[in-house]
């Protein structure tokens, strides 16, 4: 029974990442720039500690701001790079990072985390396959790190790439939108 349902998430899982890689089109690094500038778009990142000790609970939200009514944003990928030797994603079953979204998805979408310990990063992909449900301002999702009983604690913070394995928000036109990054 347990098989089935990690089978149907897995085939979940990489649909939607083989449909967000359709998404993802060469873009001229500075016309990037240029257009993270000016896309009105921001996701800014919050943690709730950026001092940690052994054992505390660290909490990272996500949100959205700036989307426009008639952008067609169908699908994101969060990701977000952590240091192993310090924090661990907080789990639900074997690789799936423990999530809440938040009202910038709305209830229909299809949303799916992956914790992949070998490069200390956790993703999150929310999309609705029929793309007619669209992402809206708000919180876009938190999810909790532990820090590890071993770690040194002190100062800590996350890495958010922004390149077509990172952060990405795609409309039904396949172009992924630029933003900017506020962490």
């Amino acid at each position: 029974m347990k098989t089935k349902g990690l089978k149907k998430g897995i085939a979940l899982f990489l649909a939607a990442v083989m449909t967000l890689g359709l998404c993802i089109i060469p873009v001229p690094a500075v016309q990037a720039e240029e257009d993270m500038q000016d896309s009105g778009i921001t996701i800014t990142i919050t943690t709730d500690k950026k001092e940690v000790k052994r054992g505390d609970i660290i909490t990272l939200t996500a949100s959205l701001k700036g989307i426009p009514a008639d952008s067609g944003i169908y699908s994101t990928v969060f990701k977000a790079v952590y240091n192993s030797s310090v924090v661990e994603p907080v789990k639900i079953g074997n690789n799936n990072w423990d999530i809440e979204t938040g009202d910038a998805i709305p209830n229909n979408m299809t949303v799916l985390s992956n914790i992949n310990e070998d490069t200390e990063d956790v993703r999150v992909a929310a999309l609705d396959f029929t793309m007619t449900t669209f992402l809206k301002d708000g919180v876009l999702l938190s999810g909790k790190f532990k820090v590890k009983e071993d770690a040194s604690g002190g100062a800590f913070d996350f890495v958010f790439p922004t390149e077509n394995d990172g952060i990405q928000l795609c409309n039904t036109s396949g172009e992924l939108l630029p933003y900017t990054l506020d962490d």
